[in-house]
């Protein structure tokens, strides 16, 4: 948000935009700001009742065990993408078009072949008919 805030200043500087747009980002960095320390509040409230209801004088902090989480890297990561099912449905849809291009193809020669075969065959007639 800060990075936004500065950008947005530098154009309201340049006259690129306008102080509302300044001022509405700046609301929202606050809003955000403000949940964020609320949030934290809340967290140090719970932690002082739960310390209260169990009877902990000490001021450790508390720190479930269930949230910390570890992440062990990846191993075994397989690079080969063509098993991917968006990969195998491209590719049925390349064969499709194919064999479209193909049957478009074949229509185009047929009518080809019959047009080259009735002018031929009618050349034919053309030339007995003036014998």
């Amino acid at each position: 948000m800060d990075t936004l805030v500065s950008t947005v200043q530098r154009s309201v500087d340049a006259q690129m935009a306008t102080n509302h747009d300044l001022l509405r980002i700046q609301a929202k960095q606050s809003e955000i700001s403000y949940n964020l320390q609320k949030a934290k509040n809340g967290l140090t409230l719970v932690s002082l009742a739960l310390k209260s209801a169990i009877g902990d004088t000490s001021a450790a902090e508390i720190v479930a065990v269930d949230t910390i989480i570890t992440i062990n890297p990846l191993q075994d990561l397989d690079e080969d993408i063509s098993s991917r099912p968006e990969i195998q449905l491209l590719e049925k849809q390349i064969e499709v078009r194919e064999n479209q291009i193909k049957m478009q193809r074949t229509e185009s020669l047929l009518t080809v072949a019959l047009l080259a075969g009735y002018t031929y065959y009618g050349n034919i007639e053309l030339a007995r008919q003036q014998s």
